[in-house]
């Protein structure tokens, strides 16, 4: 995460990576904390083993996961896609 203040989490779409959002979180993150990961097998993050991990669900758990590590109580949700 990056940036102080009200939380945007940024869901990138499953061909994008953090490399696209660069200028976005940049930018938001001057007003905002911005919460972002890389998808399982996409951009930093590594492929799963079993790629059956690597669904829409698979992400939501890790979305959640994040979510309940930073123990996030409100945000604004933003999906991002190429």
């Amino acid at each position: 995460s990056r940036g102080e203040g009200e939380v945007i989490f940024i869901f990138n779409g499953f061909t994008c990576s953090e490399y696209n959002l660069k200028h976005l979180i940049n930018s938001l993150s001057k007003k905002y904390k911005v919460v972002y990961w890389d998808y399982k097998g996409h951009g930093h993050s590594e492929t799963p083993s079993n790629l059956e991990n690597a669904t829409v669900v698979g992400s939501i758990n890790d979305a959640k996961s994040i979510i309940d590590e930073l123990k996030i109580q409100k945000a604004i949700f933003l999906g991002y896609s190429t």
